[in-house]
């Protein structure tokens, strides 16, 4: 599953919103050195089928986005 906006500006908010909830609910002392390295949970995507903003569901982020089950079409093949 895909969370989908509007907006480059959308998705790169909400994304940075669900990391932070991420690193809140994983966050361990122990790790403090993969936490300084990992700055964000996805990078969002521009979709080739319809302009839209586009990056994987976070399971510890907001659940309230519009969300879409992937499909093969969404990305041009390199």
């Amino acid at each position: 599953m895909y969370n989908v906006f509007n907006t480059e500006q959308e998705a790169l908010d909400a994304e940075g919103y669900d990391f932070l909830a991420y690193k809140a609910a994983h966050y361990v002392e122990s790790d403090a050195k993969y936490w300084e390295t990992t700055v964000r949970w996805a990078i969002p995507q521009q979709r080739a089928t319809d302009s839209k903003w586009v990056y994987l569901v976070c399971p510890d982020g907001s659940k309230d986005h519009t969300q879409e089950e992937y499909q093969t079409d969404w990305f041009p093949t390199e």
